[in-house]
């Protein structure tokens, strides 16, 4: 298999040459990888692209590469180098604990300036993360719980040469019997946290084996002993880090378990939503918030589904800020000046400030981002279940039935189709139409003035065109502003809060 490092050049290299968007299958083919390690490869490509580049994944099979004025294949392919190399110093720090310049210099093949240049760049980092570079023998110190979140955050860099589950059979195993034991304990996590969860305790078991165990108050543990929590962690034992004495393994086990707390999902959402906050002054900041920000991006976001997910994401936060433990586990810097640019980000930024949401949870840029990406997806899974309500108006059965086939399969679930032969009686039946598809001209006094598109027996690809884009700019027109949506979260806090 190709190390990382070649793996990065040979996508960039496609990625620079094609004029066109490449598919995932064809970069697994070229790099001999599977398509998840691809998506994973393309991650750390974005976040790590300079200024002015971009990559562009307008469908859900393929990727482009937004090259900016002047850009070239020598820029892009020395820059990537530059990080690789970073990287890699970061990867030797990181499992190092105690490296040598001189080892250094020697594993990376780079002179001992460059390498000191390279860990100016690392110590401007950690002091981000109130965590210090030493000189001597270079190794990341801080408070304990502050080392396992950054080596956490770039898992991807230490992820091949980490001693604890490199082999793919083991990590299976562990994934398998995590899964079964979550089962046991009729315990439900959120997507993705297996393999969150596999991160935590890798690196748990490699800071334990250098000797650092992780400060947890004991009386913490006699809180949760009794948890499934714990108790899943228990049926699992022997994947996890073995401290020396119990001491230091009961810490062990708390630090893994509070993990499993933050990863856990209700199975009845609308409940566990209801019962997060238990002060309802909490739920009036939060449904002020919401209703903020929904006449804010003039558009309906308050469902029970995002409801849930907005006061997870609040209650997770208040848990990690008291616990001082991190799970976002991406590192994001890179992506905020895309994020930033957004209207979107830049209405929850106001709408935090004026609904006192800020007082009630203290947000970091991540947070922001958390939030943003959330409301982000909600919007676009609004514009996806828009339907547009079309009339199509024929003069015999034929035209009918060719036209109905062939806008269903251009648009398939976006538009809802009437049909019917020239009637104009018949139009007054539909009072839902958004635009009317006619193969002859008809008056506006004919159609209530509901738009009309006229097209040939078969269109042409002008008028299919035409179509499009008044099938997208209705979906805009009606993905805006639906207050109103019947929703019981919205209809139990609106009482609440307007009863008070």
């Amino acid at each position: 298999m190709l190390q990382k490092d070649s793996r990065y050049a040979i996508i960039v290299y496609h990625l620079f040459q094609s004029a066109y968007e490449v598919t995932y299958s064809s970069l697994v083919e070229r790099t001999s990888t599977s398509r998840s390690t691809i998506m994973r490869d393309l991650d750390f490509i974005q976040q790590n692209l300079p200024d002015g580049w971009e990559l562009i994944r307008r469908s859900s099979e393929g990727v482009s590469l937004q090259v900016p004025d002047g850009g070239n294949l020598e820029m892009i392919t020395a820059y990537f180098q530059k990080q690789e190399m970073f990287y890699r110093m970061l990867g030797e720090v990181l499992l190092g604990d105690g490296i040598t310049v001189q080892a250094l210099s020697s594993t990376l093949h780079i002179s001992k300036s460059a390498t000191y240049r390279y860990l100016d760049e690392l110590r401007d980092m950690l002091e981000l993360e109130q965590l210090t570079l030493t000189g001597g023998e270079v190794r990341i110190e801080g408070e304990e719980r502050s080392i396992r979140n950054f080596m956490m955050s770039y898992f991807d860099t230490i992820d091949a040469v980490l001693p604890a589950f490199t082999e793919a059979e083991e990590k299976e195993r562990f994934l398998k019997e995590l899964s079964h034991a979550c089962a046991e304990e009729n315990l439900y996590l959120h997507q993705g946290a297996y393999e969150r969860l596999l991160r935590v305790a890798a690196v748990s078991r490699h800071r334990v084996s250098k000797g650092y165990i992780v400060a947890i108050d004991e009386s913490l543990y006699q809180s949760f002993s009794e948890t499934p929590y714990v108790r899943v962690l228990k049926h699992i034992h022997h994947h996890l880090a073995q401290p020396a004495n119990h001491t230091d393994y009961v810490k062990e086990i708390m630090f893994l378990a509070l993990y499993v707390l933050i990863e856990e999902q209700p199975k009845e959402r609308r409940r566990e939503a209801s019962n997060i906050f238990e002060d309802e002054q909490d739920w009036r900041v939060v449904y002020q918030f919401i209703e903020m920000l929904e006449r804010e991006l003039r558009t309906h976001i308050m469902d029970d589904n995002f409801v849930y997910q907005l006061t997870q994401l609040l209650k997770r936060k208040e848990v990690q800020s008291q616990l001082r433990i991190q799970t976002s586990l991406m590192r994001k810097e890179s992506y905020y000046r895309h994020f930033q640019a957004s209207p979107v980000y830049e209405a929850i930024l106001r709408t935090i400030q004026l609904s006192g949401l800020e007082s009630f949870v203290r947000f970091r840029e991540d947070d922001l981002i958390d939030l943003f990406l959330l409301v982000q997806a909600k919007l676009v899974n609004n514009l996806r279940h828009t339907r547009v309500n079309v009339l199509l108006m024929t003069r015999n059965l034929i035209e009918k039935e060719l036209l109905y086939e062939l806008l269903s399969f251009q648009f398939g679930r976006a538009l809802t189709i009437y049909d019917i032969l020239y009637d104009y009686q018949s139009v007054l039946m539909y009072d839902n139409i958004e635009f009317i598809i006619s193969t002859e001209p008809i008056a506006s006094n004919r159609t209530r003035g509901v738009p009309v598109i006229t097209v040939s027996a078969v269109p042409s690809p002008l008028e299919m065109k035409k179509i499009e884009e008044k099938v997208s700019a209705v979906q805009d027109e009606k993905a805006t502003y639906h207050l109103q949506a019947e929703c019981p979260f919205y209809n139990m806090m609106k009482r609440s809060f307007s009863g008070r």
